[in-house]
């Protein structure tokens, strides 16, 4: 059956009985017809008998590679408020997710839509599709989205991925992407639009890294906060996998720090690690990925998602930002009353009370007697704990005036 057929659910599910693709995908058992039943009652919501088909045989099914799930449906929560329908599959924990929405007036009449682009009325042609090319493989659910949306708007126009294409080139210049990840993208684009720009079908056929480079010159190219936060996420994964050293990822961080563009909390951060090297690269390695791990959501796989990502890291850092400006207010406003002159009856209550500590050190010291009960002459003790007094009112005394 070709990739582009609408499968239906029975054979969908013979698909999955005898999968033995590279991603191995672990079964959850079948739904009860109470759960099912249960499901609809408590969210009024009546499954089309597809889902129904399908959850008979599995409630669910996780892929161990992509981190890609068919959600259980304990886990599915239904928002009656939320008019985009509710999530059915996700990947890499929510990162991305594939929603249904259910037609009110027929029970069989459902949409399975990512990212507010429509792609099927069929759970069979979902399914097969992720058998097919799993979640980021050609043909497979990225690819299938980027198809529809290419059929919906037209042919793409280079100017549209500005920012990806920038950091395509600063990528390669940099070593932490690599020219087939580039050309790839350029064949799919080709291969999804019927008459794709000239620009893509350029960058496909390019035979090495100088003469992509050379290509996204021509182009416009947007470096702007999630242009710096994507690299980050890509430095991370070439870290994680090693292809990269500490050091040379030090460097990378360094060039992209900047305070106009990142928030305080990242610039200070990045400033902060690069004092860590002075204590070792092992050391650094580890506060670098510490930093890094924030970012990792971020892939070239689903820069159609960059900017929810990016929102949701403005509001963590944003909260960040507030704790950090509470503890520094609070910081000034102590060392401002550090710095306060004390008032004249504050200073003779703080000498009197030092009077009063080195006259009974001055007593006790004179009472001091040696084995045979004979006084001893304790006067250059004296004298130094009248020094310590006089040393000390006169400090006191200065933060009068």
């Amino acid at each position: 059956m070709l990739y582009h057929d609408v499968m239906k659910i029975t054979d969908a599910i013979d698909l999955l009985k005898s999968y033995k693709g590279p991603d191995r995908l672990t079964f959850r058992p079948p739904a009860s017809e109470e759960l099912i039943a249960g499901f609809e009652q408590s969210f009024g919501v009546a499954l089309p008998g597809d889902f129904k088909t399908f959850y008979r045989f599995a409630n669910g099914f996780e892929g161990e590679e992509d981190m890609f799930n068919m959600i259980s449906l304990e886990e599915i929560h239904v928002d009656k408020s939320d008019n985009n329908g509710f999530p059915i599959a996700e990947y890499m924990i929510y990162s991305d997710s594939w929603e249904l929405q259910v037609n009110p007036l027929n029970e069989n009449g459902y949409v399975i839509s990512y990212s507010g682009l429509e792609l099927t009325h069929s759970l069979g042609e979902f399914i097969g599709r992720f058998l097919k090319g799993g979640v980021l493989g050609g043909y497979g659910l990225y690819f299938w989205h980027d198809e529809m949306r290419a059929k919906h708007n037209g042919p793409s126009k280079p100017e549209k991925f500005a920012r990806l294409l920038a950091i395509f080139r600063w990528g390669l210049i940099n070593r932490i992407i690599e020219i087939e990840q580039v050309k790839d993208w350029a064949d799919h684009i080709v291969l999804t639009e019927e008459e794709p720009d000239y620009f893509f079908m350029e960058l496909s056929m390019a035979k090495d890294a100088n003469g992509v480079i050379a290509l996204l010159d021509t182009q416009k190219r947007e470096e702007d906060v999630i242009f710096r936060r994507v690299l980050f996420g890509l430095i991370y994964n070439c870290l994680i996998k090693a292809p990269i050293a500490p050091s040379d990822a030090m460097d990378m961080l360094y060039r992209l720090n900047s305070i106009d563009v990142l928030t305080y909390a990242e610039f200070s951060s990045i400033i902060n690690i690069e004092d860590a090297f002075d204590c070792g690269e092992i050391e650094a390695k580890d506060d670098i990925l510490v930093f890094l791990e924030q970012y990792k959501s971020f892939s070239l796989f689903n820069y159609d998602m960059w900017e929810c990502y990016n929102r949701k890291l403005e509001e963590e850092f944003s909260v960040v930002e507030r704790d950090n400006s509470r503890k520094a207010a609070w910081q000034a406003l102590v060392s401002k009353e550090r710095a306060k002159p004390l008032t004249k009856s504050k200073a003779f209550a703080v000498i009197g009370l030092l009077a009063v500590v080195f006259m009974s050190l001055a007593y006790l010291a004179s009472m001091y007697r040696d084995s045979f009960g004979n006084p001893i002459a304790l006067s250059p003790i004296i004298t130094l704990l009248l020094m310590l007094f006089f040393l000390s009112a006169k400090a006191t005394i200065k933060r009068i005036y």
